[in-house]
C-alpha cells in the first residue's frame, strides 16, 4: 500500500472522527466526559503498539513539561470541539477550526524560528479566508458561541502541532500517543471530576464512543508514524485536506447540514487550496 493511499484512509479516519464527535456533542453527557472515554479508549488500543516500540527519554526539563503541557492542551482542544459541535454544523467547525494551521504556523516561526517561503504565507492566507467565508453574512462576520468554541479548538491544535514537534525528539509516536492520551485521562478526571458520568455514558453509547476513538487514534498515530519515513510537506497537507474534504461532504450529505452549503464549498476549496501551497 503505497503512502499516498495510506495517508488518504488516515485523512478519511480523521473526518469520520469528527462527525462522531458531533452525534456525541447532542447527548445528555458532560463533554469532558466524552473527552475522557475518548482517551481513556485511545490509550487502551495503543497500548500494545507502544509497548512494541516503547521509547521515552525525559532527561530535559522542557520535554518532561511539554510532554504535560501538550496534552491537556490537544484535551482541551477536544473538549471545546464537543461544545462547539453542540451549536454550530460539524461541516462549518472544521472550516473554521482549519485556523489551527495558520496558528501553527506562526507559532513555528515564532517559536522555532522555521522560515516559509511567499507560497506559504499565501497558503495561510488562503486557510484563513476559508475558514473565515462560513462565518462572513449579508456584509458582516457574525460571530457565535459556537464559532467561539471552535477558535479554542483550532488554537489548541495549533499551538501543539509545535510541542509535539518538540516532544517526539524524545518519544516514539506509538509513545507518546499512549502517554498523551494517559495524561488527558487524569488531568480530566481530576479537574472536571466527571468520573460518576464515565460507565453511564460508555454503557449508553458504546458504538459512538469507540468508534470515535478508534478512527481518531489510528489516524493520529498513523500520521505520526508515517511521517518518520515520509516528508511532512507532503503528508500533512494530504491529511489534513481529505480530512477536512470528508467532514465537509459527510455533513451536508448525511447530517443534511443545508446551510451555507454554497460557502462552505468555496471555503473548502479555498482551505484546500491553501493547505497545499503551506
Amino acid at each position: 500500500m503505497t503512502t499516498l493511499l495510506i495517508t488518504i484512509i488516515l485523512g478519511i479516519l480523521l473526518g469520520l472522527m469528527y462527525v462522531f464527535n458531533k452525534l456525541l456533542s447532542s447527548k445528555e453527557f458532560h463533554p469532558a466526559t466524552f473527552s475522557v472515554l475518548y482517551s481513556l479508549i485511545s490509550a487502551i488500543l495503543i497500548l500494545p503498539f507502544a509497548l512494541a516500540e516503547f521509547r521515552l527519554t525525559l532527561d530535559s526539563p522542557l520535554h518532561t513539561i511539554l510532554a504535560i503541557i501538550s496534552p491537556i492542551c490537544f484535551g482541551l482542544a477536544f473538549y471545546f470541539g464537543l461544545k462547539a459541535y453542540k451549536t454550530t454544523d460539524v461541516s462549518t467547525v472544521s472550516l473554521f477550526s482549519r485556523l489551527s494551521l495558520p496558528i501553527g504556523a506562526f507559532s513555528g516561526i515564532l517559536i522555532l524560528s522555521e522560515e516559509y517561503l511567499d507560497k506559504s504565507y499565501l497558503g495561510l492566507a488562503l486557510v484563513m479566508l476559508g475558514g473565515l467565508l462560513v462565518v462572513y453574512e449579508k456584509g458582516k462576520i457574525i460571530l457565535n458561541k459556537g464559532i467561539f468554541y471552535s477558535f479554542l479548538m483550532a488554537f489548541g491544535y495549533g499551538i501543539i502541532i509545535v510541542f509535539d514537534k518538540i516532544v517526539l525528539e524524545k518519544f516514539s509516536p506509538f509513545t507518546y500517543v499512549l502517554t498523551n492520551n494517559t495524561v488527558i485521562v487524569i488531568a480530566f478526571l481530576t479537574y472536571f471530576r466527571t468520573g460518576k458520568e464515565v460507565i453511564p455514558a460508555i454503557k449508553k453509547y458504546p458504538v459512538l464512543i469507540f468508534l470515535s476513538a478508534l478512527f481518531g487514534v489510528s489516524s493520529w498515530a498513523g500520521f505520526l508514524k508515517i511521517i518518520e519515513f515520509g516528508e511532512i510537506s507532503k503528508i500533512y497537507p494530504i491529511w489534513e485536506s481529505v480530512a477536512l474534504v470528508t467532514t465537509v461532504l459527510v455533513g451536508i450529505i448525511f447530517l443534511k447540514e443545508k446551510g451555507g452549503v454554497v460557502q462552505k464549498i468555496i471555503g473548502s476549496t479555498m482551505t484546500v487550496a491553501g493547505i497545499f501551497l503551506i
